[in-house]
């Protein structure tokens, strides 16, 4: 049975820049040939491996999401400063978007597992003194103007949207309404002038001061779809704009103490305690548990040291007392260690199609802030987390003799057609969004005699269908002209040693048999002796025919002056259509190469299959299990060991003859 296909998650490209195409089980997975169900690697699933899991369901703290769907789940107010702004962009068009998952985190947590608990976000209590921001730090301000005489609206924030507002609210009414919405910490809310309603015929300002949420605040979302002007030539309106953006820091602890992810506890430094938001102690309306009230004269930076000790991170002084942290270091007093970035596995995009930004551990492990080192996720490897691990015993692709561990674009420079290297390359374009991930997904290049996704199936022998008796064995002509120097035949990326222009069939035999790209071949010089085993080339006709007594003791040379010898090479073990041979003149005028039926040379049409066609391959220690009447052949259709299924057996030869004439 066949398995589902899906894009492979690793592959070699089949052109420039062109790799994740269809593929069994995703290349992540075997095929159960009895059942037709694909076994994935673990991390993996779905009916063919398409799709990689979330670690640990997201702790039961955040949804598992495609970074397809993710990207329509964008708060739209982020960013925006008008409510025509749209900041939403669409992830669908580069390969991974319906394959790559993620955590998304609920609003409590954080981590590529969502299993880190965030401390509470305050400002920094001393930065509004004498700020390089000027002698205060402000909260956001925004506006909604609302033109209506009758209906309801309705105002969402950070993606959470409030009970229906009437029109004519008042402003106590519409307060309680807005700061009802669970994202919502407090707001101070007014409308301009005398106006007591939220909408008018005119329209109303509805201003709205964010006094718990700090820093640059999401745009509120407005629906006005339920409003209704009573003039008809006018059409009620209802938009909203950013007036003035927060400046308050918004920080872990308000950057006076230390975040516990484990608990989500601030652990406040000396003189610093949970504030109301404002400055002041934390109270029985506002306790935010952060470390934003002073209720002492600062004299130093945070830590029992400040900011650490000067390795560390270095104090500003009066009358702020921030530290500012060296490179590898963070937090209030610079006493984390930070772990190194690269390239995100899954994220938000920043445009249309162009996600998978720098994220620390690649938002696919945990840094250990005593250390600075990435933990990383199952299936992820790397000092940051940075690739994905390969298949196999320990990601080895099963050992040494199987494969070897390779990145997608290393794939990429080592893909062949039909046993020719070709010059594809992935990734070498720099920041392009398709091949986000040409060094990080690696996957297994397999040595001959293996295969798989992670080359622990051993390989069958392949060759020609014995009952297809019409086939050809593939001829090339070479065609040299020279009386001096050499020249040197490749044939699929291997060369042979330099060879004589007087070189023999014998000479040009062994070299040619010496390279592994080639078993055996037949080497027939058409001026030698012994030319009548192929005949000559008439020069009117065109045509074979039996040599003359002057042709019987022409010399045995690979190259002449007129190029009147045809060196007609015959592969005996390469099947099929097989690449052209070229050549490496080293001295010799001219060598022409005739394939695929010019002059004497014969397209190569036999059958190159697993077993021949006639038996099943059994991967687990790559022999064939040939069908009724056949057995292992010499690769020459007789009997012989090379372990496919080439041969008739003698007691069926007669009837398959007779099949094979009647095919």
């Amino acid at each position: 049975m066949t398995c589902p296909s899906g894009k492979a998650w690793v592959d070699q490209a089949i052109a420039t820049d062109n790799a994740h195409n269809e593929a069994e089980c995703s290349n992540m997975g075997l095929c159960d040939r009895i059942t037709g169900l694909c076994s994935c690697l673990e991390g993996f699933a779905g009916l063919a491996c398409q799709r990689n899991k979330c670690a640990l369901d997201c702790n039961l703290h955040g949804q598992c999401q495609s970074m397809q769907y993710m990207a329509t789940q964008k708060d739209r107010g982020l960013g925006a400063k008008t409510s025509a702004d749209n900041f939403i962009y669409k992830y669908e068009d580069i390969w991974d978007y319906d394959m790559m998952y993620g955590c998304k985190c609920d609003d409590a947590y954080f981590g590529y597992d969502c299993s880190m608990r965030k401390c509470p976000l305050g400002d920094d209590p001393l930065t509004g003194q004498a700020s390089s921001k000027g002698a205060v730090q402000y909260d956001e301000r925004q506006k909604i103007t609302c033109k209506a005489t009758s209906g309801t609206f309705t105002l969402t924030f950070r993606k959470k949207t409030s009970e229906p507002i009437p029109f004519n609210a008042e402003v106590d009414v519409m307060t309680e309404i807005f700061e009802a919405i669970p994202t919502v910490s407090g707001v101070t809310i007014s409308y301009a002038g005398i106006t007591t309603t939220a909408c008018t015929s005119l329209g109303n300002e509805i201003f709205i001061l964010f006094t718990q949420d700090f820093n640059d605040v999401p745009l509120v979302q407005v629906d006005g779809s339920k409003l209704v002007h009573k003039q008809v030539t006018q059409s009620p309106v209802l938009t909203a704009i950013e007036v003035k953006v927060g400046d308050k820091e918004n920080e872990f602890c308000s950057n006076r103490g230390v975040c516990d992810p484990s608990g989500g506890i601030c652990t406040c430094t000396a003189g610093f305690d949970t504030s109301d938001g404002a400055g002041r102690r934390g109270n029985s309306i506002y306790n935010r548990g952060d470390c934003g009230y002073a209720f002492e004269v600062t004299t130093s930076c945070p830590g029992e040291i400040a900011c650490s000790g000067g390795t560390r991170g270095s104090c500003t002084g009066p009358p702020n007392f921030v530290c500012v942290c060296a490179n590898g270091w963070q937090g209030a007093d610079c006493s984390e260690r930070v772990c190194i970035s690269d390239v995100s596995w899954f994220d938000m995009p920043i445009a249309t199609s162009h996600a998978h930004q720098e994220a620390e551990c690649s938002n696919a492990g945990l840094c250990e802030r005593s250390k600075g080192e990435c933990v990383c996720a199952p299936g992820f490897v790397g000092t940051n987390c940075e690739k994905l691990i390969c298949p196999g015993n320990n990601g080895d692709c099963n050992g040494v003799t199987n494969g070897v561990c390779v990145a997608m674009n290393v794939l990429a420079t080592v893909k062949t057609d039909n046993g020719d290297a070709t010059a594809f390359t992935y990734g070498d374009v720099p920041n392009d969004p398709p091949t986000w991930d040409f060094d990080k997904i690696q996957g297994c290049h397999c040595h001959a005699g293996f295969e798989g996704y992670d080359c622990s199936l051993f390989s069958c022998p392949t060759g020609d269908d014995p009952l297809t008796r019409s086939d050809n064995l593939e001829t090339q002509v070479l065609r040299c002209q020279g009386t001096t120097g050499a020249f040197a035949i490749k044939f699929r990326q291997q060369i042979t040693t330099s060879l004589d222009f007087s070189a023999t069939e014998a000479q040009v035999k062994e070299a040619l048999e010496a390279l592994s790209s080639i078993g055996s071949v037949s080497v027939i010089f058409t001026t030698k002796k012994n030319v009548t085993d192929f005949g000559v080339v008439d020069e009117v006709t065109n045509a074979l025919r039996v040599a003359t007594p002057e042709e019987l003791n022409a010399v045995d040379v690979a190259c002449t002056a007129d190029k009147s010898n045809q060196v007609l090479i015959q592969f005996l073990t390469e099947l099929g259509d097989v690449p052209d041979a070229t050549i490496i003149l080293d001295g010799v005028e001219e060598v022409e190469v005739h394939t695929d039926g010019q002059g004497l040379s014969v397209l190569g049409t036999k059958e190159n299959i697993v077993c021949n066609g006639r038996g099943l391959c059994d991967h687990s220690n790559g022999w064939c299990k040939c069908f009724e009447g056949f057995t292992s052949s010499d690769g020459q259709g007789r009997e012989g060991e090379r372990g496919d299924c080439g041969f008739i057996e003698t007691l069926y030869a007669g009837s398959m003859s007779e099949q094979a004439n009647t095919a």
